[in-house]
């Protein structure tokens, strides 16, 4: 796509134009905007400014913080010592993922609080009508930090949902530099929130003979309200420090944070679905009353919400996830029962089975309803599976097919295909053993291999075979 240059002066690739451009899509990852001309000229530099995801050939080499097993990575340049998959960087994604966003300004900047590694701060946020997605405070490097300030997200009185990094080593050491981070999970301030601020990496925890003086960042404050502050130290591998707990006091003054927030925003897990209205794409949206759901017609390009009065996601929700099966498309939030959407209608439904498709008597639907909480669902051939459910890690639980095929000449609408129906034999565990003996290897993902059902756990993976059609799967 070719366009015009706005004036003579205005470079056709500067990111910064596609940005005023398109504000809501367009993301920088770096310090700097780059262009096509700049990453052709500067290749080097623009390699060192990248970050990504550290990964590494197998456990023996992992360290901590990286990921095993990714092979089509490569090297960012010729001078680099470490294999890393890229992605965005938290702190670079100011407009990723969301449809804009508003700013409530920070307070004034009258004074300062200075932070190291071992000195945590605290504020707590009040309570609005909206959803918290990020922010940015005012930092100063003054005695060259470095690794990284960390910002922990949580509600009050709860433990943290996720974080944001503000890497130390580019943050300005003479003056006062603008540091803009992004929450992966945006919070709803109904309930008000609680920031935590620590420094990690400056020192090296095990250099006990050699002590250093942590070294100081400065931050922004007004001169009202209170935040918290307190002096900490992890154990480290030598054991010649003594881990010493979080002590909170309250000193004067509040850290300048200017919130950025927005009604609505983006979460796991779309889908696309195909119906004989054409393609959709079926996506969440977390907002303040909760989590919609809503579906993209690809043809006329219009959205629209679906109704979801009757099964709505329930709001603790961190993701969707979905299978499509019988003009239905079922969905799992890891707290409700199965559900699934109607395709004709678009509207939510419990997912429970017709009581003239069960083929035993005195059995009801609901002694067919799948467990609930599920997290995970994938279908495979002419079964879904269920996984991810919190107060049972490691099970698995598998729709069942009846004896309900009809005959030539009047088959029935399923053909024995129960996607509602779960028997209190169609389920198994991964790995095959006592579930209080893996419970610290929970399943995190499934996957479909060829005629296989690949079960990734925390602590490593299993493989079903799924068989034939009306077959059982087998370890």
């Amino acid at each position: 796509m070719s366009r015009k240059k706005i004036n003579g002066y205005e470079s056709l690739y500067a990111g910064s134009r596609w940005q005023r451009f398109y504000p809501d899509v367009y993301s920088r990852t770096t310090q700097t905007w780059q262009t096509r001309t700049g990453r052709r000229n500067y290749e080097f530099s623009t390699f060192q400014n990248l970050l990504g995801l550290n990964t590494s050939f197998d456990d023996l080499h992992k360290s901590d913080g990286d990921s095993p097993y990714l092979r089509n990575v490569r090297y960012m340049g010729e001078k680099q010592e470490i294999q890393r998959a890229q992605v965005t960087s938290r702190n670079g994604a100011e407009l990723l993922g969301i449809k804009g966003f508003d700013v409530i300004a920070a307070p004034k900047a009258e004074y300062y609080v200075d932070m190291w590694e071992g000195r945590a701060l605290e504020i707590d946020l009040p309570k609005r009508d909206t959803l918290l997605i990020g922010g940015a405070i005012n930092v100063r490097n003054i005695e060259g930090a470095q690794g990284r300030l960390r910002i922990f997200l949580r509600e009050p009185g709860k433990r943290e949902i996720c974080d944001a990094n503000i890497d130390l080593s580019i943050v300005n050491n003479t003056k006062y530099d603008k540091r803009v981070f992004r929450f992966i999970n945006p919070i709803n301030l109904k309930n008000g929130a609680t920031l935590r601020f620590e420094i990690e990496g400056d020192m090296a925890p095990d250099d006990c003979g050699n002590y250093k003086q942590p070294r100081k960042i400065r931050i922004q404050t007004s001169g009202q309200g209170n935040h918290r502050a307190a002096d900490f130290t992890r154990p480290n591998t030598e054991e010649c420090m003594r881990e010493i707990p979080y002590d909170w006091k309250e000193e004067p003054a509040i850290i300048c944070f200017e919130q950025h927030t927005c009604k609505e925003t983006p979460m796991l897990k779309g889908v696309q679905v195909c119906t004989d209205e054409g393609k959709f794409l079926v996506f969440p949206i977390k907002n303040t009353d909760g989590i919609t759901l809503w579906r993209f017609n690809v043809e006329t390009k219009e959205y629209k919400e679906i109704d979801t009065s009757a099964a709505p996601v329930d709001s603790r929700a961190t993701a969707v996830r979905f299978a499509q099966g019988l003009n239905k498309l079922y969905f799992v939030d890891g707290y409700s029962y199965l559900q699934r959407i109607d395709l004709s209608s678009w509207k939510s439904e419990i997912a429970l089975a017709d009581p003239n498709n069960i083929d035993v008597e005195g059995v009801t639907p609901q002694d067919l309803q799948a467990q609930k909480g599920a997290s995970l669902i994938l279908r495979i051939r002419q079964r879904i599976y269920l996984s991810g459910f919190a107060e049972d890690p490691n099970f698995v639980q598998y729709s069942i097919l009846n004896s309900l095929t009809g005959d030539p000449d009047h088959p029935s609408e399923n053909a024995g295909v129960q996607y509602d129906q779960f028997s209190d034999t169609s389920w198994f565990y991964s790995p095959d053993k006592s579930p209080k003996d893996s419970v610290c290897g929970p399943i995190t993902a499934l996957e479909q291999f060829e005629d296989n059902l690949i079960i990734f756990r925390k602590d490593g993976s299993s493989v079903r075979t799924i068989g034939s059609e009306f077959s059982a799967p087998s370890m």
